[in-house]
């Protein structure tokens, strides 16, 4: 099924996500993903726009066997993937001076591997801010971000234009259901 999402929905979220990261017009994203998908659009793509930042988009299947390549020749800050990309970029034994540009790359998609992530970040000497969201927030809806203490297991907080409660099941105490409510949720199916 399709997800129809509006031009305020694209606009809000990727508004909100720039207020929460306060990009400059000295950054630069690469898009790693594909453009037809939210996360290729939404965070390397229009989220720039207000920053007045740059944007360099690679072939998918490109992106990640040139990255740290990409990164430097590029003066990369911020980039976004999935944990399946950090699984890669670890597996590779690639050598890569720790005075990169990259301030940081977001990862959503799956729960990625608390072990990992400190593996990652030690051994390049970058951040990764952690994001839950889906398609029909027009992206993510929380994230960590470089101003609040990271949480193992924790997916940050809220966008400004989301509000976000748990309801709880009664079944479990610790289960229930997420509910979304904000400018960037979807129009329809």
């Amino acid at each position: 099924k399709g997800v129809q999402l509006s031009h305020e929905n694209l606009i809000s979220n990727s508004l909100s996500i720039a207020k929460s990261f306060s990009f400059e017009q000295k950054d630069k994203f690469l898009t790693l993903t594909p453009l037809f998908h939210n996360s290729g659009q939404i965070f390397t793509t229009l989220a720039p726009i207000w920053g007045g930042s740059s944007t360099i988009p690679v072939r998918p299947e490109i992106g990640l066997i040139a990255f740290w390549d990409l990164i430097h020749g590029n003066s990369i800050t911020w980039t976004l993937g999935m944990g399946s990309h950090i699984y890669f970029l670890l597996s590779n034994d690639i050598e890569v001076k720790n005075n990169h540009s990259l301030k940081g790359i977001l990862v959503g998609g799956m729960k990625l591997n608390n072990r990992k992530r400190e593996q990652f970040e030690e051994k390049y000497n970058t951040a990764i801010y952690i994001t839950y969201g889906l398609t029909e927030t027009t992206s993510f809806a929380t994230c960590e971000t470089p101003d609040i203490n990271k949480i193992n297991g924790s997916v940050g907080k809220n966008l400004s234009v989301n509000e976000i409660k748990i309801k709880k099941s009664g079944i479990e105490k610790d289960e229930g259901e997420i509910l979304i409510r904000g400018d960037n949720v979807f129009v329809s199916y």
